[in-house]
């Protein structure tokens, strides 16, 4: 009982010491008695704990806001100050951002480390412990911003740069980051071999993603088990077949999850081939033979700002970029990994061969020929609805592969006697044939696409004109400008112009 009134009249008699400082305003001294006073205490359930918290935070932010005593008084600006003083000055305000840190006080350092950093006081060192106390409050991808920018300061010491690193590898493989955590021990063994456990860490990481490669995001998320792995490439092999096909259409891994699994391995941007999102074909295309991008999976699939970006299936095949690097003869280069069916897509889109997946590819084929014994009423259109599933597929079919072709305009065109109807595509200012399609869906198919531009089937006498508002299978909405026009022989010939 008398140890532990002696032990509290200890306490306080240095609290009073603390106070008696500060208000002689020696914030320094008093700053130090209370971070004593926190040691001895110990944990938060000692019935001092809390009040020497609160004292001390007050200290804290309340002698940041003073400047050195020295001859001045306490109302001096801080503009005011010589450069010595001012130093001094930040100093100090530094040492007691370290002592907010060291009581467990985080934004408000962060808070008072900011406005030293907006004076460009030590700037990495600063950016380095303000990401430490975002690291502290489990705030890792704002502790990311400081600890990267921290680096770029040229005037960090080694050991500062080695601590920072160190903060650095340990905030990425919190988030998940193997690679750049790696990349971080690397730069650390670099400059220090010995420097605290780095080898060994390094070593651990190193051989756990180098055993699952470029699956090893799926396997640290728990999204595919070690044995599912294996079971994928015993499957891959035996079907002649991509590992990553496997893993998407057997064992149902999202794409999105797979992209960031070989984003993080290649450290570089995944890419997927989206119809809506293809722009126009690059500059680049031009005058290279389709054989190249087929054989080195790869295709270029975007021209920004001076930098032509590469989707390939191995930005890490040294052989293959070179290769690229030396064909394509663009001066800047950025490589984005993709999957070889997407590669696949964007070279058949930008050479005019990409359809749509679930169009009906041989609907064309599927169209029975007229005996040319067989007599038509010209004036029955019963075809229309006989044939009518036919033909929606082949006017929904058309539609679909010149807005793929990049056609700017469909022709369809009535030829005479039993002929039938050719189509063609405008592409570039050039009619390209397209289709021939029987003469007993002639009828069928004029009479189609005026009821789709709202246009009046039993007039065949006088031109028309009307509109029609179009939806891709993929969702892509198109309008085409629909004209007829009547000819001889009691036919019409029909242009659609598509509108972006």
């Amino acid at each position: 009982m008398n140890n532990h009134t002696s032990t509290s009249d200890n306490l306080k008699t240095m609290l009073a010491e603390a106070d008696l400082y500060y208000s002689q305003g020696l914030n320094e001294e008093a700053r130090l008695i209370c971070l004593e006073l926190l040691k001895l205490t110990g944990d938060k359930s000692h019935p001092f704990h809390t009040e020497i918290e609160s004292r001390l935070k007050k200290l804290q932010v309340d002698g940041m806001r003073t400047v050195p005593s020295g001859e001045m008084d306490f109302t001096t600006s801080l503009e005011d100050l010589k450069p010595e003083d001012l130093k001094e000055y930040q100093d100090n305000k530094f040492s007691s951002c370290i002592g907010l840190i060291d009581a467990g006080f985080y934004p408000e350092a962060i808070e008072e480390l900011k406005t030293l950093l907006e004076a460009e006081y030590r700037p990495g060192v600063i950016r380095s412990k303000i990401g430490e106390s975002y690291l502290q409050m489990d705030m890792p991808f704002d502790a990311l911003e400081y600890l990267e920018k921290a680096l770029e300061d040229t005037q960090l010491s080694k050991d500062e740069r080695l601590v920072v690193l160190y903060q650095l590898a340990l905030t990425h493989e919190r988030t998940g980051a193997m690679p750049k955590a790696i990349e971080a021990l690397e730069q650390i063994i670099r400059l220090d071999p010995a420097f605290r456990n780095a080898k060994q860490r390094l070593e651990g990481l190193s051989q756990t993603a180098q055993k699952y490669g470029r699956f090893y995001y799926l396997i640290r998320n728990q999204l595919l088990s070690e044995e599912q792995l294996g079971r994928t490439k015993e499957l891959a092999k035996q079907g002649k077949k991509s590992i990553e096909s496997i893993l998407l259409n057997q064992f149902g891994i999202d794409k999105t999850e797979l992209g960031r699994s070989l984003s993080e391995y290649y450290r570089c941007p995944f890419v997927e081939f989206d119809e809506l999102e293809v722009g126009t074909t690059p500059s680049c295309v031009r005058g290279i033979k389709e054989h190249f991008f087929r054989t080195n999976f790869c295709a270029p699939i975007r021209e920004k700002s001076g930098i032509l970006i590469v989707a390939l299936d191995n930005p890490h095949d040294l052989a293959k970029t070179d290769n690229i690097r030396r064909v394509l003869k663009a001066k800047n280069f950025q490589f984005a990994v993709s999957l070889k069916e997407d590669i696949n897509r964007f070279i058949d889109y930008f050479y005019g061969k990409y359809s749509v997946e679930g169009s009906d590819d041989d609907v064309f084929e599927q169209l029975d020929l007229v005996d040319e014994d067989t007599e038509l009423e010209e004036e029955d259109d019963s075809l229309a609805s006989e044939a009518d599933s036919v033909v929606v597929q082949i006017v929904n079919k058309t539609i679909e592969d010149a807005l793929q072709r990049r056609a700017s305009d469909i022709h369809i065109e009535s030829l005479a006697g039993k002929r039938g109807v050719l189509v063609r595509f405008r592409i570039d200012g050039d009619c390209m044939r397209y289709q021939t399609i029987p003469y007993n869906y002639k009828r069928a198919i004029i009479s189609r696409i005026k009821i789709m531009s709202n246009l009046d089937i039993a007039e065949k006498r006088l031109p028309q004109d009307g509109k029609i508002k179009f939806k891709t299978r993929s969702g892509r909405p198109l309008e085409l400008r629909v004209a007829t026009l009547p000819t001889t022989e009691g036919n019409e010939d029909i242009v659609l112009r598509l509108l972006a």
